[in-house]
């Protein structure tokens, strides 16, 4: 589902930077996907405060914008559920990119393939 929102328009060559000071200022609005249009990035914006800074990045508009997906931030599902662990043994785990080598009692290792495979 589309909808109408708040964006600031840059051109490709200025996204990084563009970016960077959305996040750092908490003003990228993360629920909907930046999209980019021939030689320009649309960003999602939480507010119009500090137009003046924005504007020195691009232009202010407003565009169509999908709705994200929420990401799963494995790394602090699987503290909760090693840490739930309780009297199982959860010895503890390696994080090498997308893959989490697990040393568990088989229980705890089905509950953290179900978090993997949700």
């Amino acid at each position: 589902m589309k909808h109408k929102l708040k964006c600031l328009i840059v051109e490709k060559r200025d996204a990084e930077k563009a970016k960077k000071y959305l996040l750092k200022h908490n003003m990228l609005n993360k629920g909907y996907k930046v999209f980019g249009k021939e030689s320009f990035i649309y960003f999602p914006i939480l507010s119009q405060n500090g137009k003046k800074e924005l504007k020195r990045f691009g232009t202010l508009g407003y565009a169509s914008f999908e709705e994200s997906k929420a990401r799963v931030d494995y790394k602090k599902e699987l503290e909760k559920i090693l840490g739930k662990a309780y009297g199982e043994t959860a010895k503890g785990y390696d994080l090498l990119g997308n893959i989490a080598v697990v040393d568990a009692e088989p229980k705890v290792a089905k509950r953290i393939g179900k978090l993997i495979f949700h």
